[in-house]
């Protein structure tokens, strides 16, 4: 059976002062490895995240009437909200 993709952290609160992750489940070494995954994602469509994952109410919220980028990276899901410069990962 397959699960929907759940939120575990964004950008923000998953890397250090120092810029490593401190998520594991994010399986980044550091923000330059997110910074290789955000060019080599492959964009998506709302309907395909959606389908995907579940995005949590107070993430809806944050990005509404923003700029969004949904993307695919190996076996995460990432939503970009443009606007904020913020990457919300979802595993």
């Amino acid at each position: 059976m397959n699960t929907k993709k759940t939120y575990v952290g964004n950008c923000k609160n998953s890397f250090d002062e120092d810029g490593d992750c401190v998520v594991p489940q994010l399986g980044f070494r550091d923000v330059s490895e997110l910074g290789y995954a955000d060019e080599m994602a492959k964009r998506i469509s709302l309907k395909d995240f959606t389908r995907l994952a579940t995005i949590p109410a107070e993430i809806l919220q944050d990005i509404k009437g923003h700029d969004v980028e949904y993307m695919s990276y190996n076996d995460m899901l990432i939503l970009y909200d443009v606007d904020s410069d913020t990457h919300y990962f979802f595993v």
